[in-house]
């Protein structure tokens, strides 16, 4: 086990605001410049590349702590600013959350996942505490975890939380371990095959964290801090409602893969596609969470934990699992045309 913690892009933008450097201009470009070659920095300008690059992220954070009009090019810049103005709305709070953080235990997070991964997995995490303004927490390629500052709680009451979300993501690099062993999930868009490999595995990953680390309401109060009160009652209710269209969801999401099994591989199509599963601009639960979630549950119901593991180290057994988990309660079941897609 390896984990690392850097939290010097946090510490520089707090100290920003506290300052108020953030209001003069020369003052604030000399900051960010300082942060453009820090390896959190870089590491989050990767995993929003499609999103913003460096100029655009240092301009859009700019107007957002300085209250200035931003004129939006897409839905991700808006949502963005949105969300980079909450960082100054409290210094204190801002600041209790950096203190927090660094008194924050992060090996101690790896305990709680003896049981909920396969003997033998190995962790090796870096952590790096940013300001995204999107997500609540990020993974990038096998081991690089981000945070977003603003999830973090500004009260130490809410550390039990924090702890569940660190779970979740660990969670998730914990299955990538085994993934990794595995060549079909090597390459995104290599083929159909590839991507069904990816998106299938992306949706047992967030089902099995959300089961067992945060299927509740609870990120309702870190919620509100990081991403406002209209996102956080979002998401509260959407959680509270995921088994409302359960079956529904599941029709959707055979007729979505039945759809890119049957048509030639379009990789702009492939990536609106996975973004309509795990993002919703609203705050409502992705579809993958909750679809995941949904899947997981009936075959650790039904299956045990050892079924659990054969599908971390083999997402693709989701299907035939799921069909013998519920095949007693004559619920939906995956046809058999699909389960033949996957050799099963």
């Amino acid at each position: 086990m390896r984990i690392t913690v850097d939290y010097t892009v946090a510490e520089a933008i707090v100290d920003l605001i506290e300052s108020e450097k953030y209001k003069d201009p020369l003052a604030f470009d000399k900051v960010m410049f300082e942060l453009s070659n820090n390896e959190g920095m870089q590491q989050m300008l990767n995993f929003y590349q499609h999103t913003y690059d460096y100029e655009t992220y240092k301009k859009v954070l700019f107007l957002a702590l300085n209250h200035m009009p931003l004129k939006p090019e897409d839905e991700g810049l808006g949502m963005l600013y949105d969300l980079l103005k909450l960082i100054n709305a409290d210094v204190i709070k801002l600041k209790n959350k950096l203190s927090l953080i660094k008194a924050f235990d992060f090996e101690s997070i790896v305990e709680s996942l003896n049981e909920t991964l396969p003997d033998e997995t190995e962790l090796e995490i870096d952590l790096y505490f940013v300001f995204d303004g999107i997500n609540g927490a990020s993974i990038v390629g096998d081991h690089v975890m981000l945070v977003n500052t603003m999830l973090w709680p500004s009260d130490a009451k809410y550390i039990p939380v924090i702890r569940d979300v660190l779970s979740h993501e660990y969670h998730h690099i914990g299955m990538k371990y085994w993934l990794s062993k595995r060549k079909q999930f090597e390459s995104v868009f290599e083929s159909t095959q590839s991507f069904m490999a990816y998106f299938i595995s992306s949706l047992v990953g967030e089902g099995l964290a959300t089961l067992y680390f945060t299927s509740g309401d609870d990120l309702y109060p870190l919620a509100l801090e990081s991403h406002g009160e209209m996102i956080a009652e979002n998401f509260k209710r959407s959680v509270n409602d995921r088994q409302t269209d359960t079956e529904a969801f599941l029709k959707l999401f055979e007729q979505d893969l039945t759809d890119i099994l049957s048509n030639e591989m379009n990789v702009e199509h492939l990536e609106t596609l996975f973004s309509k599963y795990s993002y919703d601009p609203s705050g409502n639960e992705p579809l993958n969470k909750t679809i995941g979630y949904h899947i997981c549950y009936s075959v650790e119901k039904h299956l045990g934990r050892n079924a659990i593991f054969d599908v971390i180290k083999n997402p693709m057994l989701i299907f035939d699992y799921y069909n013998q988990a519920n095949v007693t309660e004559n619920g939906f079941v995956f046809s058999e045309q699909l389960l033949g897609e996957f050799g099963v």
